[in-house]
């Protein structure tokens, strides 16, 4: 990767190492012991910008490699030095890295992909991404394209449209200015007059073909949709089929239906322009507005004809209550779950294991802090295996109601996004300490205990003042114990009768019930300080 042009390179060694230079913009660390990792001057953090810290190094700083920022008794990153090098938009994209918990070599993947794989379509798309950083060194270009003036939910509408793939294709290079019309013939220096040959008052371009011609016009307006073109030349294309995402407003059925006869009407118009030009049998505005609406509908039908054969090859399935399974002995049963919350990127895990005879053997809520449900979802088996190690278990059956973790546990975790790679490594080496360990699919159904404590988890992780408050209650429930025990023993040495042991039970009750409730109003006023 450092080799050098020469003083007489060959075109091929020219093409090699400008392939290089592309190669070398999607490369990204990916976090092991960190130690191979500069800080700053490494492509290392997948969320910011061209993966690296956009920010200098700080005069005096010890801090060089990614292992100086990894508290390693604990594997997690040292949040106070991050909080005291990086501002809060580098801090918080460090620690979506998750730091595993078995240190591995860092290495080098194709950081421009999900997976950290690499394909030509992802480096070429890596290529069209605009480099700020560049542009005063390259000449602009006095003219901006169509093309890049176009939003992106005009190119989403467009292939999202419930149309036929041809005409998808129309409205793309219709917005892009890539029909054969006399606009595009003039720019392309082509020798043709470029008036439109319908009615001879403007140009012809894409937008004056399908909205501004006075033939097209009364298409719309005598069609079923009513339309009425604005007679201003800037309502574009684009403008029209981003209008059309104000029909989502009335119902998802209504805009598939609606957009879907908007692009049949805008093809069979272009159709007839084409027929016109040809000097071929000319389409009246009846039978362009009867054509779409008539092609449109057959479409339908052949949806919906499509659907009704699918539905009538499978037999109708009674639903029955889907309930959890004991595994065969010598099996354990670990249920994991996750629940997250976008708005506050925090979360909840929970844990239960059973045995063979479905008996409890031990359960485990844990308020977290993770980036994705996905993540979470991971996050709760690690969590699960780590507490089936703790109590000695060799012979375990992992169930979770996330099919995806599961598939890429029991495949390759080569496939997974790249920030989840580094727990579903954790989770196989951990698993390689069982006897036998087995990764299985559950529904959510099957799956309510865990569900639950994830839940409570989460309700934790949103509220820290209840957990602090559940942390006061078990603290005194102890001391609640202590003293009963203590006041009971006392009251035997010293043969005193049932009434007064029922009177120190009483006294400790009431101090305990005093402390947490004192306890509580502490927490609840810190809160809202």
């Amino acid at each position: 990767m450092e080799a050098k042009l020469g003083s007489n390179p060959s075109w091929g060694w020219r093409s090699i190492l400008e392939g290089r230079n592309i190669v070398k913009q999607g490369l990204l660390w990916q976090v092991g012991k960190g130690d191979k990792i500069n800080v700053w001057t490494d492509q290392w953090v997948p969320s910011l910008p061209g993966f690296i810290i956009p920010q200098e190094k700080p005069r005096n700083c010890a801090v060089n490699k990614v292992s100086d920022l990894i508290d390693h008794d604990n594997q997690s990153w040292n949040r106070i030095l991050l909080h005291q090098l990086f501002t809060k938009e580098v801090e918080d994209a460090i620690l979506k890295i998750q730091v595993p918990l078995f240190p591995r070599e860092d290495r080098r993947v194709w950081g421009a992909s999900k997976d950290g794989r690499y394909s030509v379509k992802s480096a070429y798309f890596l290529q069209c991404k605009p480099k700020p950083e560049h542009n005063h060194f390259k000449p602009r270009p006095s003219r901006i394209s169509r093309w890049g003036a176009t939003p992106s939910a005009v190119w989403k509408t467009i292939w999202g449209c419930q149309t036929m793939p041809k005409i998808r294709t129309f409205l793309w290079r219709a917005c892009a200015a890539g029909l054969a019309t006399g606009e595009g013939f003039m720019i392309r220096h082509v020798n043709i007059d470029p008036q439109c040959m319908r009615c001879g008052v403007s140009v012809e371009s894409p937008d004056h073909t399908i909205l501004h011609c006075p033939f097209a016009k009364v298409v719309w307006f005598g069609s079923p949709l009513l339309f009425r073109v604005p007679d201003k030349e800037e309502f574009s294309l684009q403008n029209w089929i981003e209008g059309w995402l104000e029909w989502r407003k009335v119902g998802k059925k209504q805009f598939r239906e609606l957009s879907g006869l908007c692009s049949f009407l805008a093809w069979l118009l272009w159709l007839a322009r084409n027929a016109y030009v040809r000097g071929q049998r000319k389409m009246s505005l009846e039978e362009v507005i009867q054509a779409g609406i008539k092609a449109h509908c057959g479409y339908l039908g052949c949806l919906k004809e499509s659907v009704v054969l699918q539905e009538g090859l499978t037999p109708p399935v009674q639903q029955s209550e889907v309930v959890w399974t004991t595994p065969t002995q010598p099996f354990h049963s670990i249920c994991t779950d996750a629940l997250w919350s976008p708005d506050h990127k925090r979360g909840g895990l929970g844990v239960v294991i059973k045995n063979y005879r479905g008996e409890l053997i031990f359960a485990k809520l844990d308020p977290s802090k993770f980036d994705s449900m996905i993540i979470g979802e991971a996050l709760a088996i690690r969590l699960g295996l780590l507490e089936a190690i703790s109590e000695g278990l060799e012979f375990i059956k992992v169930e979770s109601d996330n099919q995806q973790v599961i598939n890429y546990l029991n495949a390759s975790t080569m496939s997974a996004p790249l920030q989840l790679q580094s727990v579903l490594q954790d989770i196989l080496h951990i698993a390689a300490y069982f006897s036998d360990c087995k990764f299985t699919f559950i529904p959510r159904e099957a799956n309510e205990v865990a569900d639950s404590l994830a839940r409570k988890a989460l309700s934790m992780s949103l509220n820290p003042i209840l957990k602090d408050v559940i942390k006061i209650l078990l603290i005194y429930g102890y001391f609640l114990i202590f003293v009963i025990s203590s006041s009971y023993i006392d009251a035997r040495q010293h043969g005193d009768s049932t009434i007064k042991v029922v009177a120190y039970v009483q006294y400790a009750y009431f101090a305990w019930v005093q402390y947490a409730g004192e306890s509580y109003r502490r927490c609840i006023g810190n809160g809202r300080d």
